[in-house]
């Protein structure tokens, strides 16, 4: 069942393709963001998303790509969220729908023609961005930033 939220993100994802198709139509070099989007839409449409993206920007375009990274069999919530935040999350209709096991996440961008440059799950975030004082505050686990370069 598709609720208003789903509509609107598939609007946004339309809107994003046609954009796409009007700043890129002579294959030029390009920067792409795909920030907090993925994990709510289904696999057919990230595939199709990145397909458009691999045919109207040139080699070397980037694209910072953000996504679920799979717990168990079809789970893809935050792996140390509380009950609150699943509650929450349940209640406002946010129920993620696609992530990638970690293994899988190479051969899935290998296969729509991105390589990965770099690949940032939460240990390597707040290692880069806590200092020592906030070290032992918790930080999200389960979205990991991916920085990709087309081939």
């Amino acid at each position: 069942i598709f609720t208003f939220f789903h509509w609107i993100l598939m609007l946004r994802v339309f809107c994003i393709i046609l954009k796409l198709t009007l700043i890129t139509i002579c294959k030029k070099r390009s920067f792409f963001i795909i920030e907090g989007v993925s994990m709510y839409l289904e696999k057919t449409i990230i595939s199709t998303l990145l397909t458009q993206i691999d045919y109207l920007s040139s080699n070397d375009s980037e694209l910072i790509f953000t996504y679920m990274q799979e717990q168990q069999k079809e789970n893809f919530q935050f792996a140390n969220a509380s009950r609150f935040v699943n509650w929450w999350l349940k209640l406002k209709g946010e129920h993620f729908t696609w992530g990638l096991k970690k293994e899988r996440v190479e051969s899935f961008m290998n296969e729509h023609h991105f390589s990965i440059t770099k690949h940032l799950d939460y240990k390597k975030l707040k290692k880069r961005y806590l200092t020592t004082y906030d070290e032992n505050e918790a930080i999200a686990e389960g979205e990991n930033i991916l920085v990709l370069t087309k081939n």
